[in-house]
């Protein structure tokens, strides 16, 4: 009788080792987190609109991002956006956790996203920059594990 209790228990042992394996190798960092694929749709954030004459031109550097980010991602850039807002607007509506210490709440700024598709284990969806809007300084750069859809200007 005892034999037969320490065969049940070994096999009940042996399986669960099995099982435990199995659900490593499910786990093990070959899959794409559930994260990597929302959307954080700002659309309906109301931003006032603070364009004026003597603002740094945009434009231009949306194309030279695009341009550099396409050597270092897996397929080709797409859907850049911008948004003109004042730093204050950045931490109440969009803050991705980038710290600027040096912005006052009344700062304007570009905030520049593009999407990008990385290498498979990267879960980067959109490339974030930051640029002051009157002399284009960069003042950060970094990338979200969502995509956010910025409202239209």
């Amino acid at each position: 009788m005892r034999a037969k209790w320490r065969i049940v228990l070994i096999s009940i042992t042996l399986v669960s080792l099995i099982l435990l394996g199995f659900l490593s190798v499910l786990c093990s960092g070959t899959s794409t987190p559930a994260q990597a694929y929302e959307i954080k749709d700002l659309s309906g954030i109301q931003i006032p609109d603070y364009a004026s004459p003597g603002l740094f031109p945009i434009e231009e550097t949306i194309q030279e991002i695009l341009v550099r980010t396409q050597a270092e991602v897996a397929d080709t850039p797409r859907n850049p956006q911008s948004l003109l807002l004042k730093w204050s607007d950045y931490i109440r509506y969009i803050d991705t956790g980038m710290s600027l210490s040096d912005q006052q709440l009344d700062d304007l700024v570009y905030l520049v996203t593009v999407d990008v598709t990385r290498r498979p284990r990267e879960t980067t969806r959109q490339d974030i920059y930051i640029f002051d809007a009157r002399t284009g300084e960069t003042l950060g750069v970094g990338y979200t594990p969502f995509a956010m859809i910025l409202p239209k200007r």
